[in-house]
């Protein structure tokens, strides 16, 4: 007679059968998403153009402050990556600037979804076919457009690193233990999702109780209580109070996170949905793939890695319907980009021995997978001419008046002239 399956038996613990490749594989990984990302908008590069903060704040404190810019707050925050990428790119012509900003912006969220395909993360996917469906998925994310090549939304991919660093096995070398310190370090020291996930790291902890872990949480801890700090003691906009009932909230998160993947990320954007609300047909549906994702996520891996496949959606989006206050509706995609990837990671990894769940499993992979190609272009963002900035920050004049996007009619960034 034939025992019934159980988790431990449908999820054997061997590692994968071999490594990706050296560095440069993984080089030429990088650069394939890189460029798979960019053919999603390609006038990114036709006619580049900087990002509000790019232009204001990253710019500007490249230019003006120098190298004592990295210790400046923005939004409550310090964006450590951010302005290190300024910095550098301060070196070249200015006329290359947003094509510079662009394509770094490019290769770091490459970088970081690359991660995916980390042999660390064998114990989590136990198959490369899985792990090359989860890359796929998260190049091609829905609602992405604030925050595709834009420096100052560099922010973001790091944190989607972070969500795959807290899942990774240990480093197996001492160069590369110091090395995910310090990466991690430098990512929490950039934005706010660091200070987010921080909770979670505590699962890494308690499923490898290993020393690297412990330093690993500790360096993170110490990074976030920085922010922290700094959130505390800088100024943030007060973006007004949280308006509606607590049903409308908890109906707007779900349909801002699991509504792209079901349904497409352009019917989540249109104004008319968000207006009048939603077709009842349309909610149905999105509830029922939340709940399939859920009991998906929930019988098919451990509970601590289902806390964090469930439990980053549900902060993340907390934090931005806070964070957006009275316009909590209109949930920008920033807000969504990591608990969607989280879903995704946790749909995609599960390995539930029901056999009723494994079939509810695929069916839902097959309908994202479906449905992708319906928004996967990204519309072109205003153009804007460069040229005329290019010339009075070449020639360093007293004040240059910067246009940028979202909205090149708004009020131009002032540049001062640089020391």
């Amino acid at each position: 007679m034939n025992a019934q399956p159980t988790f431990d038996t449908h999820n054997p613990t061997g590692p994968l059968d071999r490594p990706l490749g050296g560095p440069l594989r993984w080089a030429a990984l990088v650069v394939l998403c890189a460029v798979a990302m960019l053919a999603r908008r390609p006038s990114i590069i036709r006619a580049p153009t900087l990002w509000l903060e790019d232009a204001g704040v990253f710019l500007r404190g490249a230019r003006v402050d120098g190298v004592s810019a990295l210790t400046h707050a923005y939004n409550g925050y310090f964006h450590t990556v951010p302005r290190l990428i300024a910095l550098v790119v301060n070196w070249f012509p200015v006329s290359w600037t947003p094509t510079l900003y662009a394509l770094l912006s490019a290769f770091v969220a490459a970088g970081c979804c690359a991660l995916v395909m980390s042999q660390r993360l064998g114990w989590l996917f136990r198959s490369r076919v899985r792990q090359w469906v989860t890359l796929a998925l998260l190049v091609a994310l829905p609602r992405i457009g604030e925050i595709q090549a834009t420096l100052t939304n560099t922010i973001w991919w790091l944190g989607l690193a972070l969500l795959l660093t807290i899942l990774c096995d240990d480093p197996t070398t001492a160069v590369g233990r110091r090395s995910e310190v310090a990466l991690v370090v430098l990512f929490v020291l950039s934005g706010a999702n660091g200070v987010l996930l921080a909770p979670f790291m505590l699962v890494r902890v308690g499923r490898l109780r290993s020393s690297h872990s412990w330093r690993l949480l500790t360096s993170w801890w110490l990074a976030a209580g920085i922010q922290v700090v700094a959130l505390a003691t800088g100024t943030r906009p007060d973006p007004g109070a949280v308006p509606s009932s607590v049903a409308s909230l908890g109906r707007w998160a779900v349909e801002r996170t699991v509504g792209p993947l079901v349904i497409g990320g352009n019917w989540v954007e249109e104004r008319q949905h968000l207006v009048t609300d939603y077709r009842l047909r349309y909610t149905a549906l999105v509830i029922i793939a939340a709940i399939g994702i859920t009991v998906v996520i929930l019988a098919g891996h451990r509970w601590t890695t289902s806390v964090m496949a469930l439990g980053v959606p549900i902060v993340g989006v907390a934090a931005g319907l806070v964070a957006t206050g009275g316009f909590a509706r209109w949930l920008p995609g920033r807000y969504t980009a990591i608990p969607i990837a989280a879903l995704l990671i946790g749909l995609i990894s599960a390995h539930p021995p029901q056999r009723l769940v494994r079939c509810a499993q695929y069916a839902l992979l097959v309908w994202i997978i479906a449905i992708r190609p319906v928004d996967l272009v990204i519309p072109a963002r205003p153009a804007i001419a460069w040229e005329p900035v290019a010339t009075c920050l070449e020639r360093n004049l007293e004040v240059c008046a910067v246009p940028s996007n979202p909205d090149p009619s708004a009020p131009p960034a002032l540049i001062p002239a640089s020391r």
